[in-house]
């Protein structure tokens, strides 16, 4: 058997991200161990917050790509979802901190991690240099009235902040590469499939729910800037092949040219699935985004040229990310 460039770790690799990471460093000739909470994964890490979870799980391996974080936003318990991050991102640096042969380590953000959703984001890009000030004040002003979607913002930005803070307090011990990934709302085809669609994650479904004719609000989950899952598994790749240029560095994957929202979704599905224009509710067509899906001069824009550059590579385009999504969702009609 021809070997491979190594092994590497995934964490929450059965989710609609982790699959597709998976599926890239396949691809990509490397070996991969599989981590998640679930039991019928190769490698089980059962709390990711209990100490030296993952000391076992990084044994051998020459990269770790940390995707593992609750991502459930149905779920309103602060303590658990934030606690859950932080501790899990610390505890697999810790991990990886005694592993010798770790030689890069990526950590999956997300752009809630970099801008939040007040005014003062409107009408300007975004870079990785910002990060979002505003989401712990408006988790504690929410009180009684927390949302699923407040709760992960603050998590994902208390959590690469350790992920950050982690480097910097073990700076000239620390062996490895350092990145994080921040993606914008992921959308795309799901590599695996669940047999219940309401198992869909919670970005990919919003294809689907269009499709089946269910109420999506016109604002809120669907709208601003979009990115493909398969970019996301190569930006993530991308880090672990060029360390020496992503070490220390945010990459924010998405960018301009992939701006939408739901119209934009139905739109496009009824375009291209005539036989469901009925069932697809039309809404009012054209309204709230560019016919290129270019990011309107008022918008919350972000700034992905960083990660274009350094790539040499830009973003698979809105409606082949949404239109591969619907296709996988056929089996379901």
């Amino acid at each position: 058997m021809a070997s491979t460039r190594g092994l590497v770790l995934v964490t929450g690799a059965n989710g609609f991200i982790g699959a597709r990471v998976v599926e890239a460093f396949l691809a990509a000739n490397y070996s991969v161990r599989a981590a998640s909470g679930a039991k019928t994964q190769p490698t089980l890490v059962p709390d990711i917050t209990s100490p030296g979870a993952f000391d076992n799980a990084v044994h051998g391996v020459k990269a770790i790509a940390h995707l593992a974080t609750p991502v459930d936003f149905s779920n309103t318990n602060v303590d658990y979802v934030i606690g859950s991050a932080v501790q899990g991102t610390v505890g697999i640096l810790q991990s990886a901190m005694k592993e010798p042969s770790v030689e890069s380590f990526v950590y999956m953000s997300s752009i809630v991690a970099v801008r939040g959703r007040g005014s003062q984001w409107e009408g300007r890009g975004v870079t990785e240099k910002d990060w979002n000030t505003e989401a712990e004040e408006t988790l504690a002003k929410s009180g009684s009235n927390v949302t699923g979607h407040q709760i992960y913002g603050v998590s994902k930005v208390k959590a690469e902040r350790a992920f950050w803070d982690f480097r910097e307090k073990n700076a000239g011990k620390i062996k490895f590469s350092m990145t994080a990934v921040n993606p914008v709302w992921v959308a795309g085809p799901p590599l695996i499939m669940p047999e219940d669609p309401e198992k869909l994650s919670d970005t990919a479904i919003i294809a689907y729910r269009i499709m089946n004719s269910e109420d999506v609000p016109p604002v809120g989950p669907g709208n601003g800037t979009h990115v493909d899952v398969r970019d996301v598994a190569r930006m993530i790749l991308f880090a672990v092949q060029n360390k020496q240029v992503a070490d220390g560095e945010r990459f924010i994957a998405g960018g301009n040219g992939n701006f939408a929202n739901v119209q934009a979704y139905r739109d496009l599905l009824r375009k291209h699935y005539p036989g469901r224009s009925d069932i697809i509710g039309e809404g009012e067509p054209g309204k709230g985004y560019l016919p290129d899906y270019s990011e309107p001069a008022d918008a919350r824009r972000v700034d992905a040229s960083k990660a274009a550059k350094a790539t040499g590579q830009g973003w698979i385009p809105f409606d082949k990310t949404i239109l591969d999504a619907a296709k996988a969702y056929e089996r379901y009609f």
